[in-house]
């Protein structure tokens, strides 16, 4: 079985130099972003609250958004993390990338018959 980053199933081994609790410093990428994930417990991303966890954590990377357009707040384990939508839209602002990836996602994995129909509309 195949373990997602995203699942809590996913546990790093303990020879790994994965420090839960010291120099964030010595973290690869993968480990970095781990680590904040399990700390916020983000593990599934369905849904509005998966949307609101993408926009914590284009926050936490630096992207926000000035006018905080759609604000609200997360409780993590009786902590309270705020974000904001605006966020997301600041990250694909900033990485064209991601919008690719998207495009590509939905042209190769995922395009529903009622879709189809909306999309034909549109070019004919």
């Amino acid at each position: 079985m195949n373990s997602s980053i995203f699942s809590p199933d996913n546990d790093i081994d303990e020879n790994d130099d994965y420090d839960i609790d010291g120099n964030h410093d010595e973290l690869n990428d993968g480990e970095l972003v781990q680590k904040f994930l399990d700390k916020n417990k983000f593990y599934h991303f369905e849904g509005e609250s998966g949307v609101k966890k993408l926009a914590v954590f284009a926050g936490a990377l630096g992207y926000s958004d000035f006018q905080h357009y759609g604000q609200f707040y997360l409780m993590v384990d009786g902590r309270r993390v705020d974000g904001c939508y605006g966020n997301i839209f600041a990250m694909l602002e900033d990485n064209p990338g991601m919008i690719n990836a998207m495009i590509d996602w939905i042209k190769d994995e995922w395009l529903s018959d009622e879709q189809r129909d909306n999309l034909n509309e549109q070019i004919t």
